[in-house]
């Protein structure tokens, strides 16, 4: 009830009204307005709301389709923000005379729509950069004598790259604009006749092959990222210079221990 209430405010109050608070709030003027994304072809601020309509939840049809019958399908979330906060994009394009990608990317928001919205337009051109780069190594048609680096590694090596410089934009801007939360970032880059799949944060691809689901990512998380250190430590326990050891501050403080003695250092 207490959503519904909240969203019949901002919807009396209109968009605009409700991100000029937020402009005034920071003294800070907002990178990109929020959209949804380019292909759902929602070109007002009337149709994105009507979109967004908890009751009616209609089922939109793209004007134009995706590339390969690709389909894309959303659920609205039960009323916790007053915007759908996931973004995704698709962009088919050419680094050199038949060398073509097609690319996918979902953006899962959190704590607002800002990072998501930045990542959802600027993460495939910084991508298209890192291709660019590489395309002559890429190219079918040249063969070197001697080609040290695999195909693989480069594609890879441009995709770890998009996403740092992504992350690094996302910081700056943060400084510069009203920019709040973040987003997590899942990208299918078919390329070469191959799959490419990156992904930071906990949102997953899955590969469907005779009815059949094959993982194509794994979660990203704070979770996961101390179990990868952990395990790295314990190959390589060199890297802890003898100060440390794999198990320091294995056990995550929970509420539970509120009032308990732990160890530390």
């Amino acid at each position: 009830m207490i959503g519904k209430f909240r969203d019949a405010i901002y919807n009396a109050m209109g968009v605009d009204e409700v991100g000029e608070k937020d402009i005034n709030r920071s003294g800070k003027c907002v990178k990109y307005a929020y959209q949804r994304p380019s292909f759902l072809s929602l070109r007002s601020l009337d149709e994105i709301q009507v979109a967004e309509d908890h009751l009616v939840r209609p089922i939109l049809v793209p004007r134009d389709t995706l590339p390969w019958a690709s389909g894309y399908a959303e659920t609205i979330n039960a009323g916790k923000s007053c915007h759908n906060e996931d973004q995704a994009a698709v962009y088919r394009s050419q680094v050199s005379g038949s060398l073509t990608y097609t690319y996918f990317g979902i953006f899962d928001g959190h704590a607002g729509p800002d990072c998501a919205v930045d990542a959802s337009l600027e993460l495939h051109q910084i991508l298209h950069s890192k291709l660019l780069q590489i395309a002559h190594h890429l190219d079918l048609s040249f063969v070197a004598p001697e080609r040290r680096i695999s195909e693989d590694s480069l594609i890879i090596g441009a995709l770890e790259s998009a996403f740092w410089d992504m992350d690094h934009l996302i910081g700056q801007d943060k400084l510069m604009y009203t920019m709040s939360g973040g987003c997590t970032a899942l990208v299918a880059l078919f390329i070469l006749g191959k799959l490419y799949v990156a992904n930071a944060g906990d949102s997953r691809a899955l590969l469907c092959r005779k009815s059949e689901p094959y993982p194509m990512s794994f979660d990203f998380t704070p979770l996961s990222e101390r179990q990868r250190l952990q395990k790295l430590c314990f190959l390589k326990p060199h890297l802890l210079g003898s100060e440390y050891t794999r198990l320091d501050y294995f056990q995550r403080p929970m509420e539970k221990d509120l009032g308990q003695n732990m160890l530390y250092r």
